[in-house]
């Protein structure tokens, strides 16, 4: 909300780190985008099937197409396409939410195409996210071959180990028996694809996208390698498109010092220098890349950095008594702002899980914040 501002923070903690993340998926500002439906973000798509309350009312229509298109091939592309394409069995035993379950359970989705602008050594999604793809029962990968000729062992063992391990992976995924006569869903890789236009009448009927290439002297395993247009179009057929080419940070409040364009807290070093005792980490300090792991050292990092700077005395408000939490639980109060408690979220969690063991998986979300006030204000009135 806009009622307590950072800087108010500052009143009863000595030291704030923020570590609020990339929340806004970034666009692709190309026609159809906006005007079709059945066109989402990957941000929605994934917020509406693990049961975010503002994704909760999204109605993906999966019952009356067979194909769907994703654009980037990053984790969160990789982990779309698995939910699309895992077995309702499989998903049912996770906590996924049940209304997200049904509409799965009656979709008729059976190709998953994750198209990229670039080639297999850009992809941004990581070994595990994609072992799990090509572990899912009854689907079957269609890579073409040709894509990754011009990768050698040569090339591959000057790799670092994570990228090397990915590499290994893809290729050798790419050379195997690659029949439709088993399976009953399969997927795609699509590279050197740009999107130029989603198309349909009132829903997504097909993704134009155009040819994209390397320069003929390039470095084919250069990560941050640059494309050029070839102008030559290519239509794929669809009637799902998500759109997950990553996120960018937002400025929470105008105090904050702010790089727009990159969508971070200008800082130095997870220092925020304009505004002494506040730090940053994660995407929100550095941009949205990089995975959970990264993240935590980063962490652990910033910690040592805070530690660094106590002991040399660059807090100058370290030695002012602060109330910490209690101050700041009373000026939400001042302002009716309804506060949730470490306890209040047990309730809330015993609730869910207790609701899950029944239908026999990890918790049943509650999708309503409304009802979810309503649980903790009910149970703290039971015990009074």
């Amino acid at each position: 909300g806009n009622k307590i501002r950072l800087k108010d923070l500052q009143e009863f903690y000595h030291i704030i780190v923020l570590a609020y993340g990339s929340s806004v998926e970034r666009k692709l500002n190309i026609p159809g985008e906006t005007t079709l439906e059945n066109v989402f973000s990957a941000k929605d798509f994934v917020g509406w099937y693990n049961g975010v309350p503002e994704n909760a009312d999204l109605q993906p229509k999966l019952d009356h197409t067979d194909r769907a298109v994703i654009i980037g091939m990053g984790n969160v592309a990789v982990d779309c396409a698995r939910i699309l394409l895992s077995p309702i069995d499989e998903l049912a035993k996770t906590d996924i939410t049940e209304n997200a379950l049904e509409t799965l359970r009656h979709s008729r989705i059976r190709h998953v195409t994750l198209v990229g602008r670039r080639g297999p050594m850009q992809v941004s999604f990581t070994i595990k996210e994609f072992r799990e793809l090509t572990k899912l029962n009854g689907v079957q990968s269609m890579l073409n071959k040709e894509d990754f000729s011009r990768i050698d062992q040569n090339m591959i063992e000057k790799l670092e180990r994570p990228r090397k391990r990915l590499t290994e992976l893809i290729l050798k995924t790419a050379r195997t028996n690659q029949s439709k006569d088993s399976s009953e869903r399969f997927w795609y890789l699509k590279f050197w694809r740009r999107p130029k236009q989603i198309n349909g009448t009132t829903s997504v009927e097909s993704v134009d996208f155009e040819r994209t290439e390397f320069a003929a002297d390039s470095n084919f395993a250069d990560e941050n390698l640059p494309v050029r247009n070839t102008g030559i179009i290519e239509t794929i057929p669809c009637g799902l498109v998500i759109k997950s080419i990553g996120y960018h940070g937002v400025q929470i409040d105008p105090w904050l010092p702010f790089d727009h364009e990159r969508g971070i807290i200008l800082n130095r070093q997870n220092r925020i220098d304009e505004r002494p005792g506040f730090y940053c980490t994660g995407w929100i300090g550095r941009g949205a890349r990089g995975v959970i792991v990264e993240t935590t050292t980063e962490s652990h990092t910033v910690a040592r950095r805070i530690m660094d700077d106590i002991e040399q005395g660059r807090i100058n408000s370290l030695h002012d008594v602060k109330s910490g939490g209690n101050g700041l639980i009373s000026l939400a109060n001042s302002h009716q702002i309804r506060c949730i408690s470490y306890d209040d979220w047990r309730k809330l969690d015993t609730h869910e899980t207790s609701a899950g063991l029944v239908k026999g998986k990890p918790r049943e979300k509650i999708l309503n914040i409304d009802k979810m006030l309503e649980l903790t204000s009910s149970s703290s009135s039971s015990k009074s």
